[in-house]
């Protein structure tokens, strides 16, 4: 399998996503919530670009069953049900609801148009399964995108991805671009203080700057979640 890894979303060249599998990769927080969020019996999250655009949305849906999630500037969006915190997403009675979720920073993964063969989630909380899933598979090539933050290098992300690649058992630097390998780099850098990483990560420090430290905590519960969620016809589910 070789794999190609691109260290934020504005990099990725199209042509590396058709007729391939891809992994998005957002620790903190989007892939880390969803995942929980699935766990705790969601039954689909629907991506949308703006909080205008969910609200719209759930107007077309039934109140009782549907929720408005998002966050701006690190805080819950006024008037939504629930934020971006992994915390909020492990509540049982989530169970059955559709979760209208707004990605308001930076170009959303979710939402962007791939002739992928499927669109696969990682955080660290969903490591183990995303790496049976895909062992399972006979790709010939394999797209990792990072989420990065605030379109920038984010450390937490290479880092979990370097992590899938290791234990994937893909180290051969012939079929590894120069992402890829960076990025199994940092994790065996990493790898005996995953919790000291994240938290000196800038999206750890500004997470810990807004009280939000138990977010990190959440983030690096290495395969708290038995499942890989998957992006497709616009709506995110367990594959």
């Amino acid at each position: 399998m070789r794999i190609d890894l691109f260290v934020t979303p504005q990099e990725i060249p199209l042509f590396y996503t058709k007729g391939r599998r891809v992994v998005v990769v957002d620790v903190l927080r989007a892939g880390t919530s969803l995942s929980f969020a699935l766990h705790a019996g969601v039954e689909q999250v629907i991506p949308v670009d703006s909080v205008e655009g969910a609200k719209q949305l759930q107007a077309t849906l039934d109140r009782a069953t549907s929720l408005l999630a998002g966050e701006q500037d690190g805080a819950k969006v006024a008037g939504f049900d629930l934020g971006n915190s992994p915390r909020e997403f492990q509540d049982p009675s989530l169970k059955g609801k559709t979760v209208l979720y707004a990605l308001l920073s930076g170009p959303s993964l979710l939402t962007r148009s791939m002739e992928a063969v499927e669109k696969l989630l990682l955080s660290f909380v969903n490591m183990g399964a995303l790496v049976r899933y895909l062992s399972a598979k006979e790709d010939a090539e394999l797209t990792i995108i990072c989420g990065g933050h605030d379109g920038r290098f984010a450390m937490e992300d290479m880092v979990a991805a370097g992590m899938l690649i290791d234990l994937l058992g893909k180290r051969n630097s012939e079929l590894l671009n120069d992402g890829a390998r960076a990025a199994w780099i940092l994790y065996l850098a990493h790898r005996r203080d995953l919790a000291a990483m994240i938290r000196e990560s800038a999206a750890g420090r500004a997470l810990v700057e807004q009280g939000m430290e138990e977010d990190l905590d959440a983030s690096i519960r290495l395969d708290a979640v038995d499942l890989v969620p998957v992006a497709r016809e616009g709506r995110v589910t367990p594959a």
